[in-house]
């Protein structure tokens, strides 16, 4: 097996552990014996489960950094609510095909700085990226913002909290919400957050 392809079957089969039995209870030897390598093989490609779970997050929001790329920097030729209709819909269908890593972290046996961050909704590659998007547009109608990244903070963590209770309403009570109520709320939420703050902002 090429170490490229070890590497990938390692994070693989350490994601769907996580997600099965939790990331304190599972162990090096379950990853290994998962991915059906030698113990030792794991320590040539990371140096501790915590390594690779860091690596496995980085992948996912990495990957969502460049679904949501196009639209960030096509923010300035679109309205705010066209903007975070596109977004919402890329997140939602990245969140969706992703099942199993959103999974590994609503198990509540993660590691707590990594919990917190999943649970506010955004790592520091998307805050940082969507932070200078909304001062980006915000800068070229002259508005200053100095709290962006406490907006976007706020933003994030309500797309998190609406996006899993849309990908995990199995057993809820009521009708099932569409994804295209979801994409619709989430638009409408954050044009009505962006457009209150920067109207606060134009006479600063």
């Amino acid at each position: 097996m090429r170490k490229e392809t070890t590497r990938q079957a390692l994070k693989d089969c350490a994601l769907r552990c996580f997600g099965e039995r939790g990331f304190l209870v599972t162990t090096i030897d379950d990853i290994t014996d998962a991915a059906g390598v030698a113990h030792a093989t794991f320590y040539t490609h990371f140096e501790s489960k915590d390594a690779i779970f860091e690596e496995i997050q980085s992948d996912f929001q990495q990957g969502l950094f460049e679904r949501l790329t196009p639209v960030l920097e096509n923010v300035g030729g679109s309205d705010i609510l066209t903007s975070a209709r596109i977004a919402a819909g890329l997140v939602l269908e990245y969140w969706d095909g992703r099942r199993e890593y959103i999974a590994a972290f609503l198990r509540g046996t993660t590691p707590a700085t990594t919990l917190n961050t999943v649970r506010s909704g955004q790592t520091a590659v998307v805050r940082d990226a969507l932070t200078d998007g909304l001062v980006s547009y915000a800068r070229e109608r002259g508005i200053d913002l100095p709290g962006a990244s406490l907006v976007i903070g706020g933003i994030t963590a309500m797309w998190t909290r609406v996006g899993l209770s849309y990908l995990y309403q199995d057993g809820e009570e009521g009708p099932p919400i569409s994804r295209e109520v979801t994409i619709d709320t989430l638009a409408k939420m954050t044009f009505g957050v962006l457009s209150q703050f920067l109207s606060l902002g134009e006479g600063s």
